[in-house]
C-alpha cells in the first residue's frame, strides 16, 4: 500500500469519529496508527490485516463481524470497547487496557494479552 492511500483511510477512520459515522465492509492492510485517537465508530464487516495500533485510543468503539489479522494492540485503550463475532490471528494485546469491554460470540487464536487490563470486562 503506498503512502497516499494509507494517509485516506486514516483520514476516513478520523473523520468517521469526528463525524460519529459507520465504516463497513473495508479492507485495511499495513497501517501504522500509533497513537491515534479513534473513538466512538461502528466498525461492521472490515478486515484488518497488519495494523500497528499501538499506544492508539480506541476507547467505546464497537467491532461488528471484523477480523483482525497480525495485530498490535499493545498499550492502546479499549475501554468500554465491544467486539461481536470478531476474530482475531495472531494479535498482541501485551499492557492493553480493556476495562469494562464486551465480547460476544469471538474467536482467539494465538494471541498475547500478557500484562493487560481486562476488569469489569464481558466475555461471553
Amino acid at each position: 500500500m503506498n503512502l497516499k492511500n494509507e494517509e485516506n483511510l486514516l483520514e476516513k477512520i478520523k473523520q468517521a469519529s469526528i463525524n460519529d459515522e459507520k465504516i463497513e465492509e473495508k479492507i485495511f492492510k499495513q497501517l501504522l496508527l500509533q497513537k491515534e485517537e479513534i473513538y466512538n465508530i461502528e466498525f461492521s464487516k472490515n478486515e484488518f490485516y497488519n495494523i500497528d495500533f499501538q499506544e492508539c485510543n480506541l476507547e467505546k468503539n464497537s467491532f461488528a463481524d471484523c477480523l483482525f489479522q497480525n495485530c498490535n494492540f499493545s498499550n492502546s485503550n479499549l475501554e468500554k470497547t465491544t467486539f461481536i463475532r470478531c476474530k482475531f490471528n495472531n494479535c498482541k494485546f501485551t499492557g492493553t487496557n480493556i476495562i469494562e469491554s464486551r465480547f460476544y460470540n469471538i474467536n482467539l487464536e494465538e494471541i498475547n494479552g500478557n500484562y493487560s487490563n481486562f476488569s469489569n470486562s464481558i466475555l461471553e
